[in-house]
C-alpha cells in the first residue's frame, strides 16, 4: 500500500524538495511501494537544488506554524547565506553565528553554531530565528521567494532575497518541475475541500475568524466549487505546473454580515497565479500584490465525530517532570487534532530514568466513539522486522547459518524462480540491497494488488501462505536491481519473508515457534504474538486506513506480512522488546549488535534526511528502532542507549501523523532541546 509521506515527498521534490517525512514512518509491510516512491523522486530530483539555495543571501519575511503566523518587522535584520562549501552564516538582529547546512534531494538540516552574546532589544526575533532554523527539515521554492519547511509540523518560514548574489546563480535551473511530481501534487489538491484560513501580505498577516465559512474545492474536470461565507459561487480553473488562473462565474447575491470577507476571498481566488501544496496545506499567491492566501484541508478529525470528549487525555502514567508532561499532552493530541493526517486515536510511552508516561487520546472506534485505551495492543507492522533480524543474527552466533550464506543454500527452489536469485545473500535482504521486487505491488491473478485491501474487502481478508507471497514476485519476474549494485536501496518486503522461511529451513520449526523461543519468552512478553491470520474479535481496537474513517480495516490478514510484519503487541511490552534488543540482551557476544547496526553507504539517508539503514533496523538520527505500518496502523518507536529511553507512539490508522520525524523529535525535547 502506498504511505502517504510518499505522496510528501513527491510533492516536495516538484519544488526541488523532495524529502523524509515523513513519511511517515519507517516502512512496513504495507509501506514498500512508498520507500520506492521515494527512491524514484530521489532518481528524479534536480542536481541544481544546491545552486539554488546559494543563488542570494535570503532575509526572512514571515512565518506559518500552527499556532501563530507573523511577517516578520525587519527582514534585512534577519538574513541567512549558505554556501557552496557546505557552510551557512546567519545574522540574527544584532548577532550573528556560523554553521553547516546539509542540502540532499530537498531535504535540508541547518546546525547553528556559536553566536554572538549581545543583548537584543525586547522585541527581537533573533533567538526564534535560530531556534526554527535548527528546525529545518526541508525546503521549496514559489516565483522567487525560499520556504523552509520545519520538522513535526513546526511551520514554515519564508525568506526573500536580500538583492545580493550568492555564490552561484542558476534561477532558471530552480524552477525546473518534476512531472511526477506535479501529478501526485494536482492529484492530493483534488483530495479535499480546503478552508481559507490566513492572509499574508506585504503589509500584514490576518487570520481568518470562521474558516469553515471560506472554502474551495477543485474538482477533475476543471471546475470549483466556493462557498464565500453566506454565498456560494463556482467557476473554472486552469493549472501550467504550479501556475493557476481561476473564472470565478456569478455568486449569489445573499446580504452576508458587515464583517464578512466574502467579497475578499472571490476577489483573491480570481487573482491566484500560483499555487502550492504541502503537508496538508494549500499556499495560493497573487503575484501583482504580492499576497498570499493559506488554506487548510478539510479533514475528519475524531472530534468531528465524536465531539470534544475525544480530545480527553487517558492517563495510566505520569511521573514525568510538568513541564515535559504539558509538551507531551500537547503533542499527543495534536496527532488527533492536527496536522495532515490526524488518526483517530493515538497512544504514546515514554520511559526514562526521572520517570515514565503512557497516555492516549481520541478513539478506538468512531462509531461508538469509545476512548482509546493507552495499554491497548496493536499490530507493530514492519518492527517485526527487528525480530526477524535478531533470530537470524542469533542463528548465526550459534553457527548454524551466516549472514554472507547465499539463498540458494537454504531455499534453492525458490532462489531459482527469482529474478537473480542465485545472486542473493541473507545480509543483502536484511539490508534492503537485494533488488528483490516488493510482493505488496505485484498483481494477483484477479488484477489486483495487496495493497489493494485498503478499498477491497476480498483483499484485505485474503489469507496467503510465504510462499505465495514469494511466488507473486517470482512470477511478475520483476527485479528492481541488480543484488548488491553500488549505491542501490529499494525497501523489500520479500526479503523477510524468504528470511522468515530460512529460519524455518535452519531450525527445523516455525518461524513462529522460534518468535516464541527466542524472544517472546525470554523477555516475559505474555500479550506480544505473531497473528496468523485475522483478528480475534475484540483483541486490537478499530483500525481504519485514513481519514475520514469511512473504511475500517480491522479485519486485515497479518497472513500478508508474517515474518515481515505480523506481530502485535502492547507498548509496555513492544519497549520491553526495544531495549533489550539494543542493550544486547538478545545475543551472546556484544558484537553482533554492531553487526546489526551497521549499514552500507546505500542505506545512509535511505529513509529521510539523518537515518541510517542497517540489518532490519535504522539509526534515526540518533534514536534506535524501525517502525512500522500495516493497514490499520502506523506505529514508531526507538531506544536511545546514550540516555536509556524508550519510545514508543502508535495510532489505529494506517496514514496517521505518526511518523518517523515524531520520534527524535521528542527525543530532543527530553534531552533539554528545543
Amino acid at each position: 500500500m502506498r504511505n502517504h509521506i510518499a505522496l510528501v515527498l513527491m510533492i516536495a521534490s516538484l519544488l526541488l524538495a523532495a524529502c523524509g517525512t515523513t513519511s511517515t514512518t519507517a516502512p512496513t509491510p504495507t509501506a514498500a511501494t512508498s520507500t520506492e516512491a521515494v527512491a524514484t523522486a530521489d532518481a528524479t530530483a534536480s542536481p541544481t537544488d544546491e545552486l539554488a539555495l546559494t543563488t542570494h543571501a535570503w532575509q526572512w519575511a514571515g512565518f506559518s506554524g500552527p499556532v501563530e503566523q507573523f511577517t516578520v518587522e525587519t527582514p534585512a535584520s534577519y538574513q541567512l547565506t549558505f554556501n557552496t562549501d557546505g557552510t551557512v552564516a546567519v545574522m540574527a538582529d544584532c548577532n550573528n553565528a556560523t554553521g553547516n547546512y546539509t542540502d540532499q534531494d530537498g531535504a535540508l538540516t541547518i546546525a547553528i553554531g556559536p553566536m554572538t552574546m549581545a543583548s537584543c532589544p525586547p522585541e527581537s526575533r533573533s533567538d526564534q530565528f535560530v531556534k526554527l532554523l535548527g528546525g529545518a527539515a526541508r525546503y521549496f521554492f514559489v516565483e522567487d521567494s525560499l520556504f523552509i519547511d520545519l520538522m513535526a509540523d513546526g511551520g514554515i518560514m519564508r525568506l526573500e532575497p536580500t538583492g545580493e548574489a550568492g555564490a552561484s546563480a542558476d534561477a532558471d535551473a530552480a524552477a525546473a518541475i518534476d512531472a511526477a511530481a506535479l501529478e501526485a501534487m494536482i492529484a492530493g489538491i483534488m483530495e479535499n475541500p480546503w478552508r481559507w484560513t490566513s492572509l499574508s501580505s506585504s503589509d500584514a498577516t490576518i487570520t481568518v475568524e470562521d474558516p469553515a465559512s471560506y472554502m474551495v474545492t477543485f474538482k477533475k474536470d476543471g471546475t470549483i466549487e466556493i462557498k464565500a461565507d453566506c454565498n456560494n459561487a463556482s467557476g473554472t480553473y486552469t493549472l501550467n505546473g504550479t501556475s493557476i488562473t481561476m473564472a470565478i462565474g456569478p455568486a449569489t447575491l445573499a446580504a452576508c454580515p458587515g464583517d464578512s470577507r466574502s467579497e475578499q476571498f472571490l476577489q483573491l481566488l480570481g487573482a491566484a497565479t500560483e499555487l502550492v501544496s504541502i503537508e496538508g496545506k494549500l499556499y495560493i499567491t497573487e503575484k501583482t500584490e504580492g499576497n498570499t492566501m493559506i488554506l487548510d484541508a478539510v479533514i475528519t478529525t475524531a472530534s468531528d465525530l465524536c465531539g470534544e470528549q475525544a480530545l480527553t487525555i487517558n492517563t495510566i502514567e505520569d511521573t514525568l517532570a510538568p513541564e515535559i508532561s504539558a509538551m507531551l499532552d500537547q503533542g499527543l493530541v495534536s496527532l488527533v487534532q492536527e496536522g495532515a493526517r490526524p488518526g483517530p486515536g493515538a497512544v504514546m510511552l515514554i520511559i526514562t530514568p526521572e520517570g515514565r508516561y503512557l497516555k492516549s487520546t481520541g478513539v478506538s472506534d468512531v462509531t461508538a466513539c469509545t476512548p482509546l485505551p493507552a495499554d491497548s495492543a496493536f499490530q507493530i507492522g514492519s518492527n517485526t522486522k527487528l525480530m526477524t533480524s535478531a533470530i537470524i543474527f542469533q542463528l548465526q552466533e550459534e553457527g548454524v547459518l551466516a549472514t554472507t550464506d547465499l539463498l540458494s543454500k537454504w531455499l534453492p527452489e525458490l532462489a531459482a524462480q527469482l529474478p537473480n536469485g542465485d545472486k542473493i545473500t541473507l545480509d543483502m535482504m536484511l539490508t534492503h540491497t537485494s533488488g528483490l521486487h516488493d510482493y505488496f505491488e505485484v498483481p494477483t491473478a484477479e488484477g489486483l494488488t495487496i495493497a489493494d485491501g485498503v478499498t477491497d474487502k476480498a483483499m484485505l481478508v485474503r489469507s496467503f501462505t510465504p510462499e505465495e507471497l514469494v511466488t507473486l514476485v517470482a512470477e511478475s519476474g520483476l527485479s528492481n536491481f541488480e543484488p548488491g549494485a553500488e549505491g542501490q536501496w529499494s525497501y523489500s518486503n520479500t526479503g523477510y519473508i524468504l528470511l522468515g522461511l530460512i529460519i524455518e529451513q535452519a531450525t527445523g520449526k516455525s518461524y513462529e515457534e522460534n518468535l516464541n523461543a527466542r524472544i517472546i519468552e525470554p523477555l516475559g512478553l505474555t500479550q506480544t504474538y505473531l497473528q496468523t491470520g485475522q483478528p480475534e474479535p475484540g483483541a486490537l481496537p478499530q483500525a481504519y486506513y485514513k481519514t475520514p474513517f469511512d473504511f475500517t480495516t480491522s479485519e486485515w490478514n497479518a497472513s500478508q506480512g508474517w515474518a515481515a510484519g505480523a506481530v502485535v503487541s502492547t507498548p509496555d511490552e513492544f519497549a520491553v522488546f526495544l531495549k533489550a534488543l539494543f542493550t544486547g540482551q538478545l545475543y551472546k557476544d556484544p558484537a553482533t549488535l554492531e553487526l546489526m547496526q551497521a549499514h552500507t553507504d546505500a542505506g545512509n539517508n535511505a529513509l529521510g534526511e539523518g537515518t541510517f539503514y542497517g540489518h532490519g533496523m535504522f539509526n534515526n538520527n540518533g534514536v534506535l528502532g524501525h517502525g512500522g505500518q500495516t493497514l490499520g496502523f502506523q506505529s514508531d518507536g526507538g531506544y536511545l542507549p546514550d540516555n536509556d529511553v524508550t519510545i514508543v507512539i502508535w495510532s489505529n490508522a494506517a496514514e496517521s501523523n505518526v511518523s518517523r520525524t515524531i520520534v527524535p523529535g521528542i527525543a530532543n525535547l527530553l534531552m533539554g532541546g528545543s
